[in-house]
C-alpha cells in the first residue's frame, strides 16, 4: 500500500512536523509513506499533479486555518482524478468537526481527530467506515522520537529551509 501525506504550507521557508512524526511511525509499522510539501504560492495543477503522480492508495492531508479552503479543494480534485484512493484529514483545523462534516465534503473519506502517529498507523491496518472520525490518544513517544527534519528533509518543491 502506498501513503502519501500532504502538506501545504503558508509559505517556502516552513515545512511541517506533523507529516514527518506520521510518516516515522507508519514507517516503523511496515508501512510505505512518502512526505509532498507545497506552498500556498505554488499553482494549483501542480500540486495536484504531484498528488496525483505518487499514485497512492491513501492521502492524508495536514489541515490548518491558512489552507482549509485549498486542501478542500484539491481533495475534491484529486477524488476525481483517484476516485478508489482514501483521502484522510488531519490537524487542528479539522479535529474539531463532527460527522456533518462529510456532507458538506463527501470526498474525504476519514477525519482522524488530535495526534495521528498511532491513529494513522491503526487506520492503514484496518480501515475504518467511510466517513467516520478517529478519535486519538496523545502521542506518549514524541520526546523519544525527536525532531524529523534530518530523516524526512523536504522534497524538491517544497523549499523548505532547514
Amino acid at each position: 500500500m502506498k501513503i502519501t501525506l500532504f502538506a501545504l504550507n503558508s509559505s517556502y521557508v516552513h515545512t511541517n512536523l506533523a507529516v514527518r512524526c506520521i510518516a516515522k511511525s507508519l514507517t516503523a509499522h511496515g508501512f510505505s509513506a512518502s512526505v509532498k510539501e507545497r506552498s500556498m504560492k505554488d499553482r494549483t495543477r501542480e500540486i495536484l499533479h504531484a498528488l496525483a503522480e505518487s499514485n497512492a492508495d491513501v492521502y492524508g492531508f495536514s489541515v490548518y486555518i491558512w489552507n482549509r479552503a485549498a486542501m478542500l479543494s484539491l481533495a475534491a480534485d484529486l477524488h476525481e482524478i483517484r476516485p478508489d484512493a482514501k483521502i484522510v484529514f488531519g490537524g487542528p483545523e479539522i479535529s474539531f468537526e463532527d460527522e456533518s462534516f462529510f456532507s458538506s465534503y463527501p470526498y474525504v473519506d476519514n477525519i482522524i481527530a488530535g495526534e495521528g502517529e498511532e491513529s494513522f498507523v491503526t487506520y492503514c491496518t484496518k480501515f475504518p467506515p467511510r466517513h467516520t472520525i478517529i478519535m486519538s490518544n496523545p502521542y506518549a513517544d514524541f520526546v523519544h522520537t525527536g525532531i524529523l527534519y534530518d530523516e524526512y528533509p523536504p522534497d524538491a518543491h517544497s523549499g523548505g529551509i532547514l
